[in-house]
């Protein structure tokens, strides 16, 4: 078993990784990237070293999540090894562009920002992205700017409690007719309810 403190080290050039896969592939629609036979090709033929350096020989569990597929649906295609960060990318980068009502919530000088606050900690992205919310935008948008403004202790608290509260809040108030700031507002009174209690 790996320990923690080199599964970060590994997960440290996350980032500019994931903005090489995108840039490789800058045409691939989320359709095309929905392939999951694509992703099992790349991670054993063009991508094999990396893959290999950033998600070891462990589990078979691992293996199957990493290099192949275990599962079905969004959890499984953002859990292999590229097309995790392919998503990260497509889902996150320049967020005014994606959202054009978000230029009023917060406008990032990188447009890499969100992607980047996704990809710090394994438990961002598994909270936000492997849940059904994770391909709305908007409610992707609000959580990461929550954890923008807060420090770095502060976001490692959080995010392990920022996908629950999202489920929660969804269970009992439709967050659609909302628009950024109130979505941020909403999700903020949440996670602070939900610190309290």
């Amino acid at each position: 078993m790996v320990d923690d403190s080199s599964q970060r080290s590994r997960a440290g050039g996350d980032l500019a990784n994931a903005i090489a896969v995108y840039r490789w592939l800058p045409d691939l629609s989320p359709v095309q990237a929905s392939d999951v036979r694509l992703w099992v090709w790349l991670c054993h033929h063009v991508f094999q070293e990396y893959v290999r350096a950033r998600w070891p020989e462990g589990s078979p569990e691992s293996l199957r999540s990493h290099w192949f597929f275990k599962g079905r649906g969004l959890g499984a295609l953002r859990r292999n090894a590229l097309s995790r960060l392919w998503w990260a990318v497509h889902l996150t980068q320049n967020p005014v562009g994606q959202l054009p009502e978000w230029g009023s919530v917060y406008q990032p000088s990188d447009p890499f920002e969100y992607t980047a606050l996704l990809l710090e900690r394994q438990d961002v992205y598994q909270a936000l992205i492997e849940r059904s919310f994770g391909s709305d935008r908007r409610l992707l948008f609000a959580a990461l700017e929550y954890l923008r403004q807060r420090n770095e202790e502060e976001r490692g608290k959080a995010s392990k409690q920022i996908g629950k509260e999202l489920n929660l809040i969804l269970r009992y108030r439709d967050l659609g007719w909302l628009r950024g700031k109130f979505i941020v507002d909403a999700v903020s009174r949440s996670m602070e309810l939900g610190a309290q209690g």
